[in-house]
């Protein structure tokens, strides 16, 4: 009995052996491939921010919207609310904010510098469609939408559906 679990003990760690054996052993120059897959020099080529660093970035004279912070080369983005509040994200490294595209992209398929040409992308945030209504007879009929600045306008789009969206800011 004491032999048979002895060959039992034996072969299990032969078994064992035999598939450590079959591994091919990583060297260090293919876990350096599997970390630095991104393209250039990290804080060189791209900024490489593991947290939100603290910028002159500022929302009071901004309309509520998406914006890239160029203190930070762009890889840290900002949301303004409606409020003056600022709400910040990071990009993951290697990527940074198209202020164009409001999107994390690839630091080599954005250029940072130009982001403030496109400030003007947020003014489509708040445009509110004009809405009409058919009337039962077949009639068109335009729905009044007061215009209030500080408080969000109600657009009907159909008897369904209601959205609330912010008024539009010039």
């Amino acid at each position: 009995m004491v032999r048979t679990q002895i060959f039992f003990v034996f072969v299990s760690v032969a078994a064992v052996i035999s598939q450590e054996q079959q591994k091919p052993l990583a060297t260090e120059q293919d876990k350096e491939i599997d970390v630095n897959t991104i393209p250039g020099v990290a804080g060189k080529d791209y900024p490489n921010y593991h947290e939100i660093p603290k910028t002159n970035f500022g929302c009071s004279d901004k309309i509520p919207g998406y914006y890239a912070d160029t203190d930070a080369r762009c890889q840290v983005w900002h949301y303004c609310g409606q409020e003056g509040l600022v709400d910040s994200f990071l990009c993951p490294n290697g990527t940074i904010y198209s202020q164009e595209r409001r999107v994390c992209e690839w630091y080599y398929d954005v250029d940072c510098t130009k982001s403030n040409k496109f400030i003007d992308v947020n003014k489509d945030l708040y445009i509110i469609p004009e809405t009409t209504t058919v009337s039962s007879r077949g009639a068109v009929e335009k729905e009044e939408l007061v215009e209030d600045a500080y408080k969000p306008q109600l657009v009907k789009t159909s008897n369904l559906r209601k959205r609330y969206t912010p008024t539009q800011l010039s």
